[in-house]
């Protein structure tokens, strides 16, 4: 079971085992001191919302939870244009690690400017720090946003992304794949067009934000 918030309780209630989106596992994590996360992919605003009002959980969650999220972006198949503008609009901080542009999930950059590249961890960690009094001082929980590339040498070709994401959707308004079926159905049928090129870059960047993430926890705390 794909486990928010909204079906978190059930979940517990009837003791199914399931897998936590971005939007629950901060949720929990904070709960318990855990204070950085890394995840591949954060949820945003899907295409079409303008019809469907789909806009993933995570945003909300990012807005009112305390959390130091280090990921590669959105993930690609949702609109990436959209999500950058409801990220500024939600009040997250969006900075990135060796990255001026906020990154594209599956290859290594959109046209949108990050609020600030940090170029070296240390300074990094400073921020993060300043981050978390000014939170305490004004009694405010909120998530930054570090956005960390996948590594040049793993990454896709946006022309041949935006090819298979076109495909996949085209065939997913075909068999009236919609909702809470859209997603991973988008994913397994781009992941079958790319021969597992995107699965791939999904395990690269995943270790690489992991990575990322235990070197701040640590400088952090030291």
């Amino acid at each position: 079971l794909k486990v928010s918030k909204h079906n978190l309780s059930i979940a517990v209630h009837n003791k199914i085992n399931a897998a936590t989106t971005v939007a629950s596992t901060i949720y929990i994590a904070s709960k318990i001191g855990i204070k950085f996360f890394a995840t591949g992919g954060i949820g945003g605003v899907h295409l079409e919302s303008e019809k469907t009002l789909d806009v993933s959980a995570d945003l909300n969650e990012l807005s009112k939870t305390y959390m130091n999220v280090i990921c590669s972006g959105a993930k690609s198949i949702l609109d990436l244009n959209k999500t950058y503008e409801r990220l500024e609009t939600l009040g997250i901080s969006r900075v990135g690690y060796k990255s001026e542009n906020m990154p594209g999930f599956w290859y290594q950059q959109t046209n949108k400017k990050l609020d600030w590249n940090f170029k070296k961890l240390i300074d990094l960690v400073k921020y993060l720090k300043t981050f978390e009094k000014i939170n305490d001082s004004f009694d405010v929980k909120r998530s930054v946003l570090i956005f960390n590339p996948i590594p040049k040498n793993k990454s896709l070709e946006k022309k041949l992304i935006d090819q298979w994401i076109g495909d996949s959707i085209k065939k997913a308004k075909e068999n009236s794949i919609e909702g809470k079926d859209l997603t991973p159905f988008l994913i397994r049928e781009i992941n079958l067009l790319s021969k597992n090129k995107t699965l791939k870059a999904n395990i690269e960047l995943i270790i690489n934000n992991a990575l990322l993430a235990g070197k701040l926890a640590i400088k952090f705390t030291n």
